[in-house]
């Protein structure tokens, strides 16, 4: 599966609907291997793949849900796989890798 990286984005997100790299390694059936890293909020959207702001100016990530079924459990690991190697998020790819 290819793995586009993210765009930077200009746009401002409220984090309403965010997840936390935590929330997502539950859903996809992974325990989070890493601890202390503090990974930015993320939020799953019909849009392209991107670093955005949230309202408070922190980083977040816009995972692109479009290609995503959510009636398969796959889902959610699809979603750990597009950090670790679409945002090269540390503590995703070694969660994956350990599990």
């Amino acid at each position: 599966m290819f793995i586009p990286i993210p765009k930077i984005s200009s746009k401002v997100y409220a984090l309403d609907s965010a997840y936390t790299l935590e929330e997502i390694c539950n859903q996809a059936g992974v325990k989070l291997k890493v601890t202390g890293a503090i990974s930015p909020p993320i939020l799953l959207l019909p849009e392209d793949q991107a670093i955005a702001l949230g309202v408070n100016g922190e980083r977040v990530y816009i995972v692109d849900t479009r290609n995503i079924d959510f009636n398969y459990e796959e889902a959610w690991q699809i979603i750990l796989e597009t950090l670790a190697y679409g945002f090269c998020d540390y503590a995703a790819r070694e969660s994956l890798s350990r599990s």
